[in-house]
């Protein structure tokens, strides 16, 4: 079967070679890797984040996973799960020295190979997104379900600020403007505009403007600011 006598490419670009006998099949490492549950992903990725050189997955209800390299025979890569946080849903962010974990209400933080809790309740029933804050790289804002929050480096320590809380918003996303203000993307409840007339998240003092399809928007629905 060493002479090739036609070679055809199809639709998936896929490659058929006609054989003296028979035929042969090749497919062409594609530029994309899947990896899913045979990688030790199992369940919807809720986030991605690599830091310090390694990628972190968080799973909904699965915790977070690292990639790391097969221990195997194989070389290909798997997902392995981080013991102390094997359950709930995680969102992940690095930021400064550390990776920071939101699982369900509460938050972790990862420096080195170890993991300590680091804020136990955050105020909002489950985190969505975690976003640095551009104007107080001290600052990390925190949105979920049932409002926002933010914790502050002082004197070596992260400590949790006011609440903000909105029973009726789901916030999936936050961006920053250069005076403070925040754009807050909510699940089905528009758009939030939230300012602090004195000062900062630790005054406890906040102006929010709601933004809907009757001022508008397309949706209520998944809104993102950009």
């Amino acid at each position: 079967n060493e002479n090739i006598h036609s070679i055809y490419q199809d639709r998936q670009s896929s490659i058929w070679l006609a054989l003296n006998s028979g035929m042969a099949h090749l497919e062409i490492p594609s530029p994309l890797s899947i990896f899913d549950n045979r990688s030790g992903l199992a369940g919807s990725a809720t986030s991605i984040t690599r830091w310090r050189g390694s990628l972190y997955v968080g799973i909904h209800s699965g915790g977070v996973r690292r990639l790391s390299r097969s221990q195997g025979s194989s070389s290909n890569p798997v997902f392995q799960a981080i013991p102390e946080l094997a359950a709930g849903t995680a969102r992940c962010l690095g930021h400064q020295d550390r990776l920071f974990i939101a699982l369900e209400k509460a938050l972790y933080q990862l420096q080195g190979e170890k993991v300590s809790l680091l804020i136990p309740d955050l105020g909002i029933s489950s985190a969505y997104v975690l976003y640095p804050s551009k104007v107080d790289p001290s600052r990390i804002y925190i949105g979920g379900l049932g409002g926002l929050t933010s914790i502050r480096r002082s004197r070596g320590s992260w400590t949790l600020e006011n609440t903000l809380q909105d029973p009726v918003s789901t916030i999936i996303s936050i961006l920053e403007e250069k005076d403070g203000r925040l754009w807050l993307g909510t699940m089905s409840s528009g758009i939030l505009r939230v300012s602090y007339p004195e000062g900062g998240p630790e005054s406890g003092k906040a102006r929010v403007e709601r933004f809907t399809n009757n001022d508008g928007l397309p949706t209520r629905r998944e809104n993102a600011p950009f």
